[in-house]
């Protein structure tokens, strides 16, 4: 009676433990580390468009408290499950429920879709059972149903794929939240296939003969698919780090790391030799050292460097490289030239590795290295000048560089007062460095003394009134000019054994003295109106010259200055009651205008405009004044000049400059005519007589 009940009950219940809900899939998730078992999947052989055979093979234990999918109730676990659906609900499982059971859960494991069954496809189809599935229960235990007794199965299949014409084959594992997924699965591969990739290669580890995938570690509904291939051998590929590009030097510290690349899980551990002047086996792992100074290695010799990186299939690859050791450096030629800007080039004297540069002059380095290797050489030119140098290159370079005085002369980054005393020349180391792979190197280091092949730096300013004058400050006429020098400096000697020449307009104000004979302080005195050139020359102790040449404009005065008397000039017979033109002549030397007239009584002439002075010369003015004497005597004159700037007016008196005559009587010229024509006619009658006689 009770297996005719318990037959319908399996019939309705039953369901495929693949195709699991998501409820049964997180209560399994969920206590994955108490199922036990092991599967595999042995492929036999793997060819294109041919029949693939394989092996399948599970064993599994789960845990009492996990249910079966066919039974209701399955997260009340399984024992409740099989006293409650199967058997008879006392609370005891039976031989007869627990048969009962096995049975039923064979019949949900009577696959033949390898998918289905949790195994899998080849070449995106599945494979399949050939034959009927070996399975083998595990009783769930006789008792009651609160022992935590395990339940669990095993089973066995042959199955058959077929591959298609792709190089590459694809294995396809599903995950679909199946009991059976849960335990690892062991992949099998035949020959020289090998695993090639998988985008859920963190779940899957290596063994010597395949694989082994962990499922469980894998999202459900995320099949895991993985490529394979015919083995190829592994790449080997090696970096030295040490010595030089073909070359060692005997005391060289090499480290070199290999990488074994292989489309495994597992890269291969490189396995390293040394031959040629010394040997080594039996080296293992990515990296090694060897300090070449333990080996008693001389220039000349020659060591070899092998790797061999070996797969599973004993397939291999190798990597090797050859170093000769050189222990010679590289021979160096250098040729220093200077010019002074000139473009022309003049050979370096040297003295030792000291040579002398004028400041600003340009030092020009052609440098040459060969190594004996054929090794390129690294060349290195550097130097402590100014904003400094670091120059590299390789086997053949050139330098122009300029190098001037430093801050230890004098100069403007010192204040006046310090720029006095004589200095210490400066400096510069230059460094000269050829170097090759291996790392020998040849090295020159050269002094270069900057001198000071010009005269003193002239630094002049002009004052009046003890304040200097800015740039564009004008100079007026009568103001005392003083020249001040007390700025300037040599860059290298004392102020004071320096030697100066001034002159204005070319008259000389100093001649060829020591500078503290005047202390930098020359009064020039006043300059008239117009344009200067004050000239400056200062010579160094070693004769060194420099000129200077500081133009001036004086400007006139303020108002209207005239430091002559006013001229006249008189056009006419200086009689009574004669017609005159009387003109009077004026010079301005002064920035002021006005107006002027020249008066006699109440008779003056038309004003006149007072021009200003100008740099090019004073201005000039001429007024006119006709009249008519009418008496003899001093001409009474007068001229009048206003400043309508200032509001003044002045007069000059011209009085006595002009003398008045009287006329002759009106019968003395008829008289005096008649004179001559007697005493002409007496004459000439006292002529001819005479010369009648003769």
């Amino acid at each position: 009676m009770d297996a005719i009940k318990v037959g319908p009950l399996v019939l309705i219940f039953s369901l495929l433990l693949c195709l699991s809900s998501a409820n049964s899939l997180a209560s399994e998730v969920s206590q994955t580390e108490h199922i036990n078992g092991d599967a595999t999947l042995s492929l036999h052989n793997i060819g294109q468009s041919q029949t693939i055979s394989a092996t399948w093979e599970l064993n599994i234990q789960v845990p009492n408290m996990i249910g079966v999918d066919f039974l209701p109730d399955k997260d009340r676990g399984l024992r409740y499950q099989v006293d409650t659906h199967i058997g008879n609900g006392d609370g005891i499982i039976s031989a007869l429920e627990s048969d009962r059971f096995s049975l039923s859960l064979e019949e949900n494991r009577s696959w033949t879709n390898g998918d289905e069954g949790g195994c899998c496809s080849f070449d995106q189809t599945p494979f399949f059972a050939t034959n009927q599935i070996e399975f083998t229960p595990i009783g769930i235990g006789i008792g009651p149903i609160e022992d935590g007794l395990p339940w669990g199965w095993s089973e066995r299949a042959n199955l058959t794929g077929f591959g298609d014409e792709r190089q590459i084959r694809l294995l396809d594992i599903p995950r679909a939240g199946s009991i059976v997924e849960e335990v690892p699965l062991r992949v099998v591969l035949p020959g020289t296939w090998e695993y090639r990739f998988s985008a859920q290669s963190a779940v899957i580890s290596s063994n010597d003969d395949g694989f082994t995938i962990d499922r469980s570690l894998v999202a459900a509904s995320s099949d895991i698919r993985i490529s394979l291939g015919v083995n190829e051998p592994p790449i080997a590929s090696a970096l030295r780090a040490g010595g030089g590009s073909a070359t060692a030097t005997s005391t060289s510290e090499l480290k070199f790391t290999g990488m074994c690349t292989d489309n495994g899980l597992v890269e291969p551990i490189p396995s390293w030799s040394v031959s040629g002047s010394f040997e080594v086996d039996d080296l293992n792992g990515e990296e090694i050292s060897l300090a070449l100074s333990e080996y008693d290695l001389y220039h000349g010799d020659s060591i070899h460097v092998s790797m061999i990186c070996t797969d599973r299939h004993n397939s291999s690859s190798s990597w090797s490289q050859s170093l000769m050791i050189d222990d010679e450096p590289p021979s160096l030629s250098i040729s220093l030239q200077l010019s002074a800007g000139t473009g022309i080039w003049n050979e370096v004297e040297l003295e030792a590795f000291d040579f002398s540069s004028p400041s600003g002059s340009v030092v020009r380095a052609m440098v040459s290295a060969i190594d004996g290797n054929n090794d390129p050489v690294t060349l290195t030119i550097s130097s402590n000048r100014s904003g400094g140098l670091l120059k590299t290159g390789f086997d053949t370079m050139e330098m122009t560089e300029a190098f001037y005085h430093g801050d230890s002369a004098n100069g403007p980054h010192r204040e006046p007062n310090d720029r006095l005393i004589e200095r210490k020349p400066t400096e510069y180391f230059l460094s000269i460095i050829a170097k090759d792979s291996a790392g020998n190197r040849n090295e020159s280091n050269y002094t270069i003394t900057i001198i000071d092949d010009k005269g003193p730096i002239i630094v002049p300013s002009i004052t009046h009134d003890g304040n200097e004058l800015d740039v564009g400050s004008s100079i007026l006429t009568g103001e005392e000019v003083v020249l001040v020098l007390n700025q300037s400096y040599d860059r290298l000697d004392a102020l004071n054994e320096t030697k100066w020449t001034v002159d204005v307009d070319g008259l000389p104000v100093i001649d060829n003295l020591t500078y503290n004979t005047f202390n930098g302080i020359l009064e020039i005195g006043e300059l008239t109106t117009g344009e200067h050139m004050i000239s400056i020359q200062a010579m160094d102790p070693k004769g060194h010259i420099s000129i200077m040449e500081l133009p001036l404009q004086v400007y006139p005065g303020e108002g209207i200055i005239f430091l002559q008397e006013p001229g006249i000039e008189v056009s006419g017979q200086t009689i009574v009651d004669n017609g005159l033109i009387i003109s009077s002549s004026m010079t301005n030397y002064g920035s002021g205008t006005g107006f002027a007239k020249l008066c006699s009584g109440d008779i003056c002439s038309p004003e006149a405009f007072i021009p200003p002075a100008s740099l090019t010369g004073p201005g000039q003015t001429i007024v006119y004044l006709e009249l008519r004497p009418t008496s003899a005597g001093e001409l009474q004159l007068a001229l009048i000049w206003s400043d309508p700037q200032a509001g003044f007016e002045e007069s000059v008196d011209l009085s006595g400059k002009v003398i008045i005559k009287q006329r002759a009587p009106t019968w003395l010229p008829p008289l005096l005519v008649a004179v001559f024509i007697i005493s002409a006619s007496s004459m000439a009658i006292w002529r001819w007589g005479n010369q009648t006689s003769e």
